[in-house]
């Protein structure tokens, strides 16, 4: 197995890593309609940037200071569900 992923192109080194990272299926809706080009970003933008935590602890300062919500609505639209809906909510709360 280590042998065919050293030997995989980038861009299908670039596609296990999205599934890994998000903990996505590949028959997801939302990885199927995912272009290379738009995976490639989401993996040099994590190289390039702090790790998830703070992402998440900009997002929860935000919206304290905003009195912000999440966007329930467009994430639903995005293929959210009310599961994954609810462990983000528990996630950014324990910041």
């Amino acid at each position: 197995m280590e042998e065919l992923l050293e030997e995989a192109d980038p861009i299908t080194k670039t596609r296990l890593w999205v599934i890994e990272h998000f903990k996505i299926l590949p028959t997801d809706k939302r990885y199927q309609e995912l272009t290379d080009l738009q995976a490639e970003l989401l993996f040099l933008s994590f190289l390039k940037s702090p790790d998830d935590s703070f992402y998440k602890q900009t997002y929860q300062k935000k919206t304290k200071e905003d009195n912000l919500e999440l966007p329930i609505e467009k994430l639903k639209e995005m293929g959210y569900n009310k599961e994954e809906l609810a462990q983000l909510n528990i996630e950014l709360s324990q910041i």
